[in-house]
């Protein structure tokens, strides 16, 4: 698992220790004592802590009251985020003697904070303002702790509903298994485990480790053993950080000190086809830099990359970045998030959730509970972000919370945890109702030539008829045109498919009610050949009733025939009026010209005139239903494109 950032406030303590360590001061007189405790330094200084904690019980042996050795011991516990131990050890330094170390107790207040005894440093920190002794800036830090300590008791004094439930045996075992991602359907989880490499040992003498990508697939009420993800993907390096595209055919994860890197670490990408994964990609200078680019999360529809980065122009240590894919496939320069979510200490492990707008990350610098807390902000424009919220105690805790997904209810949570035993285990739970994200829907369906119902790898793209903004733009299966798609409710949509050589193909439709992956939505489009006599029915071009004014739900529908028509120069187009039978057919007759005129007056406002494009209105002598229904009578009312000729 990548190192976290330990924290910056700490560092003129360190420096004032080891300026008094340096000393010949000790709080010994035993030169064997002083010695050992010497070569415990010399360690220290090359980070070869298991030396250190070796020569200290040493010295300890020596001389059982030597301050010193305890400080620096407690120094060694903060460096290794081992909090609890560092508080019991400075707790241990106050007993021998309060007065040797000015700084004991904020150091002893701090060690409190982070092991989530809030009340503990509350009283450790204000006895060391009292005391009178400490310079002003050391005093202002004091009290800054003093507000983190308080703000995390309101926390912990205010739980939130929290049954974490183990994933099983399948995906979790001796080895520590974290950053869970899930496919769509919630049928495929690709997580991260920690190998140990028996050939090598780390800094700390330990034997060395390595992080592989791990497959399971949920079946029968159960998460199946988990599998390795193999090559390419695995490789005798670390990858990690990963996340599964909606469709489960796209991998981005994070790879440090490669070859092919542009930094430290880097964002790489991998495809599944039926031949399997391809070899990782590099997603190349605009996401990637000199500096650390990590944790990546696509949104739902592939167009925005979310990841953490050091990258100059940020607000703190590592920030959250967003980027945006171009129609061409390229990637615009990546954007900070802003203030309202980023902070001067460090913001990671980005989730966006499928409705394209709820944003779960952890965070080091909002109000928490210790180290990385996990938060939740929701977008509420095109740029703009809510406050972030606490995901409440005892889901964050004074340890690290980071790598939380999201199932696409909106309801069941998978994150790592120390829960039980000491090892990272993947969990689930059920979110709050405060923090859930706003409920989504599947949509379903094949795309096929409507003559011989091949299937087609058509690119569709699903809008909101209310803002026109895009929601999805991706591709049908290459294998048989399927497609899964999970959309917010309560809005209408338009779908638009295409494909080379076929009329594009328009419908709209509304999600009102939830539709869960076993039942989605289903929509089926078949597409024809570009072929003189075809017509395409625009279903999302709206008029006021009983006028040809145009609606403005009608902007998207009208930019793909502009669209349409100017990548196809060749052809010779008509724009058709149909009514129901409602009126004389006069009146009726009237009317569809009218509201063909209006389409073929935006579309030259557009192109100009010098296009192969005329309107023509039919009234109601072509119905293509009888008009007995409301449902029928609407299917009459329609705007048709149609291809007339060609050069």
């Amino acid at each position: 698992m990548c190192c976290l950032k330990r924290f910056l406030l700490l560092f003129f303590i360190l420096s004032y220790s080891l300026t008094l360590f340096a000393q010949n001061r000790y709080a010994s007189r035993s030169k064997k004592a002083i010695a050992y405790y010497e070569k415990a330094l010399g360690a220290m200084q090359l980070n070869k802590y298991s030396e250190v904690f070796e020569n200290l019980k040493l010295a300890q042996k020596k001389d059982n009251k030597f301050t010193d050795v305890f400080l620096l011991r407690a120094e060694v516990y903060r460096q290794l985020n081992d909090f609890e131990r560092e508080a019991k050890t400075l707790e241990h330094v106050v007993a021998i003697d309060p007065d040797y170390f000015p700084y004991v107790f904020f150091n002893l207040g701090v060690a409190y904070y982070n092991s989530g005894e809030y009340l503990k440093g509350i009283e450790s920190l204000e006895y060391f303002i009292n005391q009178g002794k400490a310079k002003p800036v050391s005093i202002g830090r004091a009290q800054n702790y003093i507000l983190k300590c308080k703000q995390a008791q309101e926390l912990k004094d205010n739980p939130v509903p929290f049954e974490p439930l183990s994933l099983g045996n399948g995906i979790n075992n001796a080895l520590d298994q974290y950053w869970p991602s899930l496919s769509l359907d919630g049928k495929t989880m690709v997580y991260t485990v920690m190998m140990v490499d028996s050939t090598r040992k780390d800094i700390f003498g330990n034997f060395a480790h390595q992080e592989d990508f791990y497959k399971s697939t949920f079946n029968e009420g159960q998460w199946l053993k988990g599998v390795p993800l193999g090559a390419p993907i695995n490789t005798s390096g670390n990858e990690g950080a990963q996340q599964l595209s909606a469709d489960g055919k796209t991998l981005v994860f994070t790879g440090c000190n490669r070859h092919d890197g542009f930094g430290n670490c880097d964002i790489y990408i991998s495809t599944q086809s039926e031949a399997g994964w391809s070899i990782p990609e590099n997603m190349g200078p605009v996401i990637n830099s000199r500096f650390s680019e990590k944790q990546p999360s696509l949104s739902p529809d592939g167009r925005k990359l979310y990841f953490s980065s050091n990258r100059p122009g940020g607000i703190g240590e590592m920030d959250i970045w967003v980027a945006e894919r171009l129609p061409d496939g390229f990637w615009k320069q990546p954007v900070n998030l802003g203030s309202i979510i980023n902070t001067v200490y460090d913001e990671g492990s980005p989730f966006i959730f499928a409705d394209n707008k709820s944003l779960y990350f952890s965070s080091l610098g909002h109000v928490g509970l210790g180290m990385n807390d996990i938060f939740f902000s929701k977008q509420t424009d095109s740029s703009g972000w809510s406050k972030p919220v606490n995901l409440g105690y005892p889901i964050n805790s004074h340890r690290d919370e980071i790598g939380l997904v999201i199932a696409k209810d909106g309801r069941t949570a998978y994150f790592a945890s120390t829960l039980v035993g000491g090892n990272w285990d993947i969990y689930q739970f059920d979110m709050p109702l405060e923090v859930r994200p706003n409920p989504v829907s599947y949509v379903s369906g094949f795309i096929f030539d409507a003559d011989d119902h091949r299937s087609l790898a058509a690119e569709f793209q699903l809008l909101s008829l209310s803002t026109g903004d895009t929601v999805i733009q991706t591709k049908a299966q290459t294998d048989d045109g399927s497609y899964l798609v999970c959309l917010p409710l309560g809005d209408d949509y338009a779908l638009n498919v295409s494909h080379p050589n076929y009329l594009f193909r328009s419908v709209n439709f509304s999600l009102n009610q939830v539709h869960e992956a076993s039942q989605p939505y289903l929509l089926n489009i078949g597409l024809n050949k570009i072929q003189v006599g075809k017509t395409i029915v625009l279903e999302n071009v709206f008029f006021a009733k009983d006028s040809f004014n145009i609606l403005p739900q009608s902007l998207v529908e009208l930019n793909k025939i502009v669209e349409f028509v100017q990548f196809n120069p060749k052809l010779h187009f008509e724009i058709g009026g149909h009514t129901d039978n409602s009126g004389s057919e006069k009146y009726n007759q009237l009317l569809s010209e009218k509201r063909a005129e209006a389409v073929y007056n935006f579309v030259i406002g557009k192109l100009g005139t010098n296009i192969n494009l005329s309107y023509k209105g039919f009234g109601q002598s072509k119905p293509v239903a009888p008009n007995d229904t409301p449902e029928n009578r609407a299917k009459n009312r329609r705007t048709e494109l149609k291809v007339i000729g060609e050069k």
